[in-house]
């Protein structure tokens, strides 16, 4: 009876940290993703900033 309980309850806590682990890697993914697009609108806006005032610089 107590074992089994304590199984129970060992189960439920390894299926509660795998849903854990697995929405923290998700969520880690995510914000990968994200900071890679940041850094690339960052860089082209960088670029496109400078190339617009030499443009206007030129003009």
């Amino acid at each position: 009876m107590i074992s089994s309980l304590v199984h129970k309850n060992f189960s439920m806590k390894s299926l509660f940290s795998k849903k854990y682990l697995g929405l923290s890697s998700n969520i880690v993914i995510l914000f990968g993703i994200n900071f890679k697009l940041f850094t690339t609108y960052l860089i082209v806006s960088i670029i496109f900033f400078s190339a617009v005032s030499t443009i206007t610089l030129f003009i």
